[in-house]
C-alpha cells in the first residue's frame, strides 16, 4: 500500500508539470508550482519509510570520485 501512495504521488507530480505546461491563468500555474515541493517532501517520506523497513531498495547513489582517488 505505501508503494501504491508513493506511485500515485509520482504520477501526481507528472500530472501537475502538464498542467503547468497547458495553463494559461498564471495564476493556477503558481499554484500548481507552489503544491510541488510539499507533494515531492511527502513522496520521499514515504520513500524513506520503504528502506528503513526493507520494502524498497535505495536507489543508486552519486560516486564519490574522491574515493576512488586515494593513493
Amino acid at each position: 500500500m505505501m508503494f501504491k501512495i508513493v506511485a500515485l504521488g509520482t504520477i501526481s507530480i507528472a500530472n501537475d508539470g502538464m498542467a503547468v505546461a497547458e495553463a494559461l491563468r498564471t495564476d493556477i500555474q503558481t499554484k500548481f508550482l507552489r503544491i510541488t515541493p510539499e507533494v515531492m517532501k511527502f513522496i520521499k517520506d514515504g520513500a524513506d519509510i520503504m528502506i528503513e523497513n526493507e520494502w524498497f531498495e535505495q536507489p543508486p547513489q552519486a560516486i564519490e570520485h574522491k574515493n576512488l582517488a586515494v593513493i
